[in-house]
This record gives structure tokens, C-alpha cells and sequence, in this order.
């Protein structure tokens, strides 16, 4: 892919012209990224503990990048999606952190890459974010209860 997207490159490819440059500079993307998630913990009713593993924050920030490589059509893009829901639920990351994470990275791409994150990009982001909303009822109805929840 060239250095440059002109605008009438398509949404996908200016998010995969990003995620290159999230590759490129995965170490301090992360960190961004884990910055803009505990700014944002403010916003929510209920703030989930959020773990301090840098490579539990790694593991999300990889899971969010492949989600947005992911076409929004392809079958993939959902499993994706719900494959992140079960691991951030595993986690102990409910539902509106979850679609906060993808707010969280697109604020982390402003600071970090701004020239890689036009509007379209932005509005890709949330594309999943809805999707991961969407997807959030049908991960948590099949996740496993235990003893003492029933």
C-alpha cells in the first residue's frame, strides 16, 4: 500500500492503511490506547476493574486491530466480534467498556497517528463498536453461570 490514501480510497482500505501504521508502532499504540481507556472509565455508570497487565492490554488493543482489518460484511468480522465479547466477559470487561475499548482506540489513533485517521476511519471504528454491542447479548446469555449466580 502506498505512504499516502487519497480520498477516494475505500473506508477498509484507509483502516487497513491504519492498522499498518498501529503495527509499525504497536508498543506505544498500546500505550496510548491503555491511557485513553482509564481517561475514559469516567464516563461510565458502572468502571470495570481494569487490569494492569501491560499484556493484558496488549492482547485487547491486538484484538480491536484485527477486528477493524475485518470487513464489516464478512461472516469473520462477527465471529471476531464475539470472540472478543467472550474474552473481554472472561475478563471481567462488560459490555460498555467493551464499546467504550473501540472509542478508546480511535482517540489513541488521533494522538499517535492523526494523519492515518480520517472521518471514515473513525466511523469504521464504530461500525464495530455497534457490532460488538450487537453481539454482546447472545455472548452473555451462552456464557457459563456458576453455582452461587443461580
Amino acid at each position: 500500500m502506498s505512504a499516502e490514501l487519497d480520498a477516494t480510497s475505500s473506508i477498509q482500505a484507509q483502516c487497513e492503511w491504519l492498522c499498518e501504521g498501529l503495527d509499525s508502532l504497536s508498543g506505544p499504540m498500546c500505550a496510548a490506547f491503555s491511557a485513553r481507556m482509564w481517561a475514559l472509565q469516567d464516563v461510565l455508570v458502572r468502571p470495570v476493574a481494569l487490569p494492569q497487565d501491560e499484556l493484558w492490554w496488549q492482547a485487547w488493543f491486538d484484538k480491536l486491530v484485527t477486528l477493524l482489518r475485518a470487513e464489516p460484511e464478512d461472516p469473520m468480522c462477527v465471529a471476531l466480534a464475539v470472540g472478543i465479547a467472550r474474552w473481554g466477559q472472561a475478563s471481567g470487561v462488560d459490555e460498555a467498556t467493551q464499546r467504550l475499548a473501540m472509542e478508546a482506540l480511535g482517540w489513541a489513533c488521533r494522538d499517535v497517528l492523526p494523519e492515518r485517521t480520517p472521518p471514515a476511519v473513525l466511523g469504521a471504528m464504530e461500525v464495530r463498536a455497534a457490532l460488538l454491542q450487537r453481539v454482546w447479548p447472545r455472548v452473555a446469555r451462552d456464557a457459563p453461570r456458576s453455582p452461587a449466580a443461580e
